[in-house]
C-alpha cells in the first residue's frame, strides 16, 4: 500500500498489535514495516516501535473517535474466535490517559448474535444486519428460550457480568458445535441458506435482537456503575466511547 499523506521520516512513533494470533511483533520490525507497506527499505530506525496489547488497542479504537476526555470505555466483540483473548474489554480516558480496567474471556454478547445468525442461514461474519433488519418483523415469543442462553461470570473482574454459555467448551469448535446443537434444540432446525424467511425466523431474530440489546443495557449500566468518578462528590462518568464488533448493532445503540 502506499503512504500518500506522510512519509516515515516524519512518524516518531508506531503502535504494532501484539497478538500472538496475528504473529505478534516481529525480531525486526523495521524491516518488516517496510516489506508491509512496500517501501522498497526498512522504515527508519530513529521511529519507536511499541508493542500494542490486544485489550488495549481495541480500547483506543473505540475511543480514538471521542471527543471525551473523560469517558468509560467498552470494547465487545464475540470471544469465539481463535486468538481472541477477551469478547469485553472495559477502562477509561482521564486527563489524557487511557486506562484498562478489566476484561472478560469466553463467548459473549457477539458469539450469541453470530450463532443465531448463523442458525437463520446466513453467514456469521458480516451478515448480522440482515438479522437486525428482520428484527422488526418478528414477535417476542422465543425471548425467553434465547435469554436463558446467558450466564454470568461468577469471579473475577468481570463477575456478574454476562457470558454466553456453555462457558465450559474446550476451544472454539466445540463451542460453536454445542451452541448450534443448543439452538436447534430450542428454536428448531437451522434455515437452510436458500429457504424462504417464514415468521418463525423472524421471531427468532426479533429474540436475538431483544435478548442482545437487554444484556448489551445491563453491562453497560454494570460498568458504569464500576466507572471511578474523577473526585468523590461526583457521578461516575456520563460518556461512553464504544467499540469493537459489537458496536456496529445500531438499533440496539438507539437504546442506551
Amino acid at each position: 500500500c502506499a503512504l500518500p499523506i506522510f512519509s516515515p521520516a516524519q512518524v516518531d512513533h508506531i503502535a504494532w498489535l501484539d497478538s500472538p494470533h496475528a504473529g505478534g511483533l516481529p525480531a525486526d520490525a523495521h524491516t518488516a514495516l517496510g516489506a508491509t507497506l512496500d517501501l522498497g527499505a526498512p522504515w527508519p530506525a530513529a521511529t519507536n516501535v511499541h508493542r500494542v496489547p490486544v485489550p488495549l488497542a481495541r480500547l483506543a479504537g473505540a475511543w480514538g473517535p471521542s471527543a471525551s476526555d473523560d469517558a468509560l470505555v467498552v470494547a465487545i466483540d464475540r470471544g469465539d474466535l481463535p486468538g481472541e483473548p477477551a469478547h469485553l474489554v472495559w477502562g477509561h480516558r482521564r486527563g489524557g490517559r487511557l486506562s484498562l480496567q478489566g476484561q472478560l474471556a469466553g463467548p459473549g454478547l457477539g458469539a450469541l448474535y453470530a450463532t443465531v445468525t448463523r442458525h437463520l442461514g446466513f453467514v456469521n461474519v458480516g451478515d448480522e444486519f440482515k438479522v437486525m433488519g428482520l428484527a422488526p418483523h418478528g414477535g417476542p415469543r422465543l425471548v425467553p428460550a434465547l435469554r436463558s442462553l446467558l450466564t454470568r461470570a461468577p469471579d473475577g473482574p468481570g463477575a456478574g457480568l454476562l457470558l454466553c454459555a456453555p462457558t465450559d467448551a474446550p476451544d472454539s469448535t466445540a463451542w460453536a458445535d454445542r451452541m448450534s446443537a443448543r439452538l436447534c434444540e430450542l428454536l428448531g432446525p437451522a434455515r437452510a441458506p436458500e429457504a424462504p424467511l417464514t415468521p418463525h425466523h423472524h421471531d427468532v431474530a426479533h429474540a436475538v435482537q431483544a435478548v442482545y440489546t437487554e444484556a448489551l443495557l445491563d453491562t453497560l449500566n454494570q460498568l458504569r456503575a464500576r466507572h471511578p468518578a474523577p473526585h468523590p462528590a461526583t457521578q461516575p462518568a456520563t460518556h461512553l466511547a464504544l467499540g469493537g464488533w459489537c458496536a456496529q448493532n445500531s438499533a440496539a445503540n438507539g437504546q442506551i
